[in-house]
């Protein structure tokens, strides 16, 4: 339900700012969701932007290609070929803008698919968008990888990139962007989440800005008990440390995973007594939170005083 509020909140914020247009750059559905209630919720917020004159233009990713419901049900909007790098043309805008793409096929897609694309559209605003893992990511699987440099050289304006969910500026000449996902879905994606709200004129980005769009927000909270020597020092910084990332949450009910990290005297008394200890962070959370904070879970990675920490 959450991300389909932050869905709908990017519809809102389009209709409000009046885009020209919508692009996105793959996974609208994750895995092989076969629930297609998911496809009719998105046709529907796709469908109050076509009814403003705001059009969607979309690249399949991973997901989707492999995604039993990606094409049973036809949505309000352009889905570029996966065939061959394809292009759209808006020839009614005050600046005439060319979106390039290529979605994915199903199954693995190793291929650079960024070299293929076509030649910059002369007289055109030239936007390319991609679904990738770019080179060198590490922390994802890869997909259609491709070097910075075939971005950088291609001649366009704006790479609006998918598949990584933490929002990244890679570059700004050209502007090379992931927006990353609308909301967190777990307690790795940490932070706001969100879109990236692009002005341009003439033929020049001027800007990308990122608006958060979540509706739920998670939260990594460390504990430092290095040297702690008593057990109020344990509620003083977990306290400390809730406030943050409450602070972090923007007003947002959030989700925290609290981690006790350090080399302490009290490693063996939270070891011995973990019962108490989950009660009363949970107590603390619930206080700070005011019943908006949800602990996700707590792990106890302390080390005893004296031993090294590997």
């Amino acid at each position: 339900m959450a991300t389909r509020a932050a869905l709908e909140k990017l519809v809102e914020l389009c209709i409000r700012e009046r885009a020209a247009f919508l692009i996105i750059a793959g996974d609208l559905y994750d895995h092989d969701c076969p629930n297609m209630q998911t496809a009719v919720f998105l046709r529907g917020q796709l469908a109050r932007l076509a009814r403003c004159g705001i059009r969607t233009v979309i690249v399949k990713g991973n997901h989707d290609a492999d995604n039993r419901i990606t094409s049973a049900l036809e949505l309000p909007a352009r889905i570029l070929s996966d065939r061959v790098p394809d292009v759209v043309l808006l020839d009614d805008l005050p600046v005439r803008v060319a979106i390039h793409g290529q979605s994915f096929r199903k199954g693995p897609m190793r291929d650079n698919l960024a070299a293929a694309y076509r030649p910059p559209v002369p007289g055109c605003l030239n936007i390319g968008l991609l679904h990738t893992s770019l080179a060198g990511d590490s922390e994802h699987a890869e997909y259609a990888p491709c070097a910075l440099s075939d971005l950088q050289t291609k001649g366009y304006g704006y790479w609006a990139l998918g598949h990584i969910h933490k929002p990244t500026v890679i570059g700004r000449d050209p502007w090379i962007v992931y927006p990353g996902n609308l909301q967190g879905r777990h307690a790795k994606e940490t932070g706001p989440k969100g879109c990236f709200l692009v002005e341009a004129e003439g033929m020049r980005v001027l800007s990308a800005e990122h608006v958060a769009l979540d509706v739920f927000r998670w939260q990594q909270v460390a504990v430092d008990l290095a040297g702690a020597g008593c057990e109020d020092e344990i509620y003083e910084r977990a306290r400390a440390a809730i406030g943050d990332a409450r602070k972090g949450c923007d007003g947002l009910p959030g989700a925290i995973r609290i981690t006790l990290c350090g080399r302490t005297l009290l490693h063996r008394d939270l070891r011995a007594r973990p019962l108490r200890l989950r009660q009363t962070l949970l107590e603390l959370a619930e206080d700070i939170g005011e019943g908006s904070l949800w602990v996700e879970r707590i792990t106890d990675e302390t080390v005893p005083a004296g031993r090294r920490e590997n």
